[in-house]
């Protein structure tokens, strides 16, 4: 076996792992299911990789040091706003399972998305017109809207 296939094999264990513990993690949605990158529009990867450059300009931004509660309202808020509502795609990290999609069906799930994903969120609309995308930053979070692949602007 090649160190390739090894580290392949390996690496897929470790997120079924990964998969199981996010499921039982993720309460007030239900899991749809795992889907590949594929699945998503084309624009997706493009934004995506455009959000991680460091001269990308945030649509919101909250102060660190605030409560989860207030995190979790302004994720909410911000998700309400740019019409992510319902069922959406979240993107896990992983390499085998990029994507969940998910339906909401309770209440907290923002905070158990979360806390089982992290609070570097990228999330696509259901009807994978557009993607949202909140980082942790060291002294604060931001927030990030595409539509269809184009950036748009929000007034707060």
């Amino acid at each position: 076996m090649s160190s390739s296939e090894l580290r392949r094999r390996l690496t897929l264990k470790a997120e079924e792992a990964r998969v199981a513990d996010l499921t039982e993690k993720l309460t007030g949605l239900s899991i749809i299911g795992f889907i590949p990158n594929e699945v998503l529009p084309e624009w997706v990867p493009r934004v995506w990789q455009s959000l991680l450059q460091i001269g990308s300009v945030p649509e919101a931004r909250l102060a660190g040091g605030v409560k989860g509660e207030q995190v979790d309202a302004w994720y909410l808020r911000f998700l309400g706003d740019a019409g992510v509502r319902d069922q959406f795609y979240v993107r896990t990290g992983m390499e085998n399972f990029p994507w969940v999609s998910v339906r909401i069906t309770g209440s907290h799930w923002v905070t158990s998305l979360r806390e089982g994903v992290g609070n570097d969120l990228c999330l696509v609309s259901g009807d994978r017109r557009v993607m949202v995308v909140f980082f942790e930053e060291e002294w604060e979070y931001v927030a990030f809207r595409s539509e269809c692949g184009l950036n748009s602007k929000r007034e707060d």
